[in-house]
């Protein structure tokens, strides 16, 4: 990436770091798998060096948006998880054995064990069944889900981490010199995006009516849409920049 900033040549860059850039393997190993159709996409519209460097940066924001969220969350995760091994562990081993010997107790228990037994283990399946419905409702229907979320708890991480990634994108495809429509043409047709394609395609539907975008951006974030009110900023993409900063923090 500092050699694709630096503006070196695809030549100078493989004799810098002795490798065979434009090779599919070393594209693979760079910007990962899962990223080749993108790659592939931009390359054919705007060039190797641009589809390039574009893959690198996703791949390292991205790495550092699991580092942030695994950081944020894994203390949470380990409390709740101990708690319930803890749970586990006297409802199953602890009280059983408590029961076994009556004399330990002043007082009856008013609740035997199998029923807590019982009530635990079904709230554990309908947890888990949960769960699973809501991983299969993320990978099947995403933009039912994030609505349903914005309107349960409108400041969450999916929406701030949606509307950073459409800020970044906006941010390098103005810098090509794109106009407005073919910015949110080109964002509509990345593949693996479903959410980044419904807004920018929504975007595109009031433009191409005429309007300035309004509805299309309530599932944003309000700061960044803002921000996109007043795209003909002369410093429009330097807000988006500190906007993704912002974000960030």
């Amino acid at each position: 990436m500092d050699l694709l900033e630096s503006g070196c040549s695809r030549e100078e860059i493989e004799t810098a770091l002795n490798i065979t850039l434009h090779a599919p393997e070393a594209v693979k190993q760079f910007i990962q798998k899962r990223r080749i159709t993108l790659f592939k996409q931009i390359e054919t519209k705007f060039g190797f060096g641009f589809a390039l460097h574009l893959c690198l940066q996703l791949r390292l924001r991205k790495a550092r948006e699991t580092q942030s969220l695994l950081s944020t969350f894994a203390y949470p995760f380990v409390l709740i998880l101990s708690g319930y091994c803890v749970l586990c562990l006297f409802l199953f081993i602890i009280l059983p054995t408590l029961e076994s010997n009556q004399s330990l107790f002043e007082q009856p228990n008013l609740l035997g064990s199998a029923v807590l037994q019982t009530m635990f283990i079904t709230f554990s399946g309908i947890l888990l069944i949960t769960l699973f419905y809501l991983i299969y409702r993320m990978l099947t229907k995403p933009y039912s889900l994030y609505r349903l979320l914005i309107r349960i708890y409108p400041v969450n991480p999916w929406r701030i981490s949606l509307s950073k990634k459409l800020a970044f994108h906006i941010a390098r495809l103005l810098g090509l010199g794109l106009s407005t429509r073919e910015i949110y043409l080109t964002i509509a047709s990345f593949p693996n995006e479903p959410m980044l394609a419904k807004i920018a395609g929504d975007i595109l539907i009031e433009l191409t009516s005429g309007l300035i975008p309004h509805d299309s951006l309530q599932l944003l974030d309000p700061f960044l849409i803002r921000i996109l009110s007043i795209d003909s900023h002369p410093d429009f993409i330097q807000k988006l920049e500190n906007y993704d900063k912002v974000a960030q923090i």
